[in-house]
């Protein structure tokens, strides 16, 4: 812990480091920016979660233009070993240099222990504060048990393809567009599968060197050295194996022994530390009987496509598995209750609930390939259908191209959607 003089100056060289162009090169608006806006005219802790360098500093940076905030960044090696009694110092010190305001910036808080005490205070004495972190559950179970229902929590994701596009100065096309902007928006969701969202690969191009290093940063000092993790080399293939099967159903069962580790319990908590990174996105199956739901296999999903095609063991990877990935990063990022739907003879990738009713069912195609393809995906829907009582039925292809009529079986109608068209939130 840097003296008090060091101290103030590590705060000033941050607050310079602020004026820095974010990872982008320009500053990108994000969807959630108005969420973040709003909630800073209520009396509660903001508090953004995302995986590391998705751009939650940006997020919060862009929702506080113009006006008076300190910030503390915690994810700076002058400030490793920071204790909680060492918090006040801190304070103290942001006090004298920013004595104006009562709004703070506080990035990857949860680098301290017993940070949760410091911003439960701070907030009883009237402080207004948005608070950062890289872990979902660090963040949300200490939040609950000091400052239950005094936090609004906001979760950032790498860029979306509107944000992509935004980043690229591309433009977004109509919901009809002519030939020549379909060719252009297909070729830029081909880009975006390739590049991903990760705001410093959208500028810079695609680069396995710095999502894998990214990766195993938050493997080594993320989760392992945070949770004292006694096999690392196991957490990191056990995520390498995750990245290298997106979409596929996995049990703790099947992991504790695939791994070997000494119980399923282990296996639980090692996928869970993968989870609360957000390096992976477990979608629950659905069921009507919650007894049904926990018995079947969750299907897992990674946070990024590029990421994922960085770190597969894999020589080639599914087209149709990479789009299915990135069909449920979106309905994560718009914060849908989505779940997977899975039977003995037909399974949809995705099923979307609003208020306690089946609204959506979502099938992904990455080509009509064949007639035995086209009969699979529709019926897959109509039985589902029936089942779950849904009349929204949707299957998103690349093109949208529906497939020819004879190759069509009866039932229920399926509206057929090119993906960039939904990714966009066109009709």
């Amino acid at each position: 812990m840097p003296g008090d003089d060091d101290l103030r100056q590590v705060l000033l060289d941050q607050r310079e480091e602020l004026k820095a162009p974010p990872p982008a090169g320009k500053w990108v608006p994000r969807s959630r920016e108005r969420e973040l806006r709003d909630a800073l005219r209520r009396p509660l802790i903001k508090v953004i979660t995302g995986v590391r360098r998705s751009g939650k500093s940006v997020l919060a940076r862009l929702a506080l233009a113009g006006r008076d905030f300190a910030y503390v960044n915690f994810d700076d090696e002058r400030l490793a070993g920071l204790r909680t009694e060492d918090l006040q110092r801190v304070e103290k010190a942001v006090a004298a240099l920013r004595p104006s305001t009562r709004l703070w910036l506080l990035d990857e808080v949860q680098n301290v222990e017993g940070w949760e005490l410091f911003v439960n205070r701070l907030h009883r004495l009237g402080w207004n504060l948005v608070v950062t972190g890289s872990n979902s559950k660090l963040l949300s179970r200490e939040l609950a048990t000091h400052l239950t229902g005094r936090y609004v929590p906001i979760e950032v994701f790498p860029f979306s393809f509107r944000e992509f596009l935004a980043a690229r100065d591309a433009p977004v096309p109509s919901a009809a567009p002519t030939t020549r902007e379909r060719a252009g928006i297909e070729e830029r969701l081909r880009e975006y599968a390739l590049v991903g969202g990760f705001p410093e690969m959208v500028v810079s191009g695609p680069s396995g060197g710095y999502l894998r290093e990214l990766h195993d940063k938050i493997v080594s000092r993320d989760i392992a050295a945070r949770y004292r993790v006694k096999h690392p080399r196991t957490l990191k293939e056990l995520s390498l194996y995750c990245f290298s099967n997106p979409g596929a159903p996995m049990t703790y069962n099947r992991v504790q022994r695939a791994f070997d580790f000494r119980s399923v319990h282990t296996a639980e908590s090692y996928v869970g530390f993968l989870e609360e990174a957000y390096l992976i996105l477990p979608a629950r199956p659905f069921a009507f009987k919650f007894r049904e739901q926990i018995r079947q296999a969750r299907k897992v999903y990674t946070i990024d496509n590029a990421m994922t095609l960085a770190l597969s063991t894999k020589a080639t990877q599914d087209r149709g598995a990479l789009l299915e990935n990135l069909v449920f990063q979106e309905l994560r990022r718009r914060d849908l209750d989505v779940f997977t739907w899975t039977q003995p003879d037909h399974a949809v990738d995705f099923l979307i609930r609003e208020d306690r009713r089946v609204a959506q069912l979502v099938q992904v195609c990455a080509a009509f390939d064949s007639p035995e393809t086209v009969a699979r995906e529709y019926r897959a829907l109509h039985k589902a259908a029936k089942i779950a009582r849904c009349k929204d039925l949707l299957l998103l292809t690349p093109d949208g191209a529906a497939p020819p009529a004879r190759f069509v079986p009866r039932g229920p109608k399926v509206r057929v959607e090119p993906l960039w068209r939904w990714l966009l939130g066109l009709r």
